[in-house]
């Protein structure tokens, strides 16, 4: 399990409290080049575009998009 002081938790926490978790992207983008790519992969793409995305890559893993979501205590809405 990823720790609780971890900047993915960070970024969740904000975007939960409504705030923008721009600013730690940028910061994580510009010392780690898998945030750098990430942020690359998703720049300009849709909500559904990037839902498609993590379902992929989640059922390559072998689990579902909600499942992931459910384990970093996100709720997806039901409306996909």
């Amino acid at each position: 399990m990823m720790p609780m002081n971890s900047p993915v938790f960070s970024i969740i926490n904000m975007m939960r409290s409504g705030k923008n978790p721009g600013a730690i992207i940028e910061q994580l983008a510009m010392s780690d080049p898998r945030v750098k790519q990430v942020k690359q992969m998703v720049a300009g793409k849709s909500e559904r575009e990037l839902y498609t995305m993590v379902s992929n890559m989640c059922r390559e893993r072998g689990t579902t998009a909600e499942d992931f979501a459910r384990s970093l205590g996100i709720q997806i809405p039901s409306n996909r």
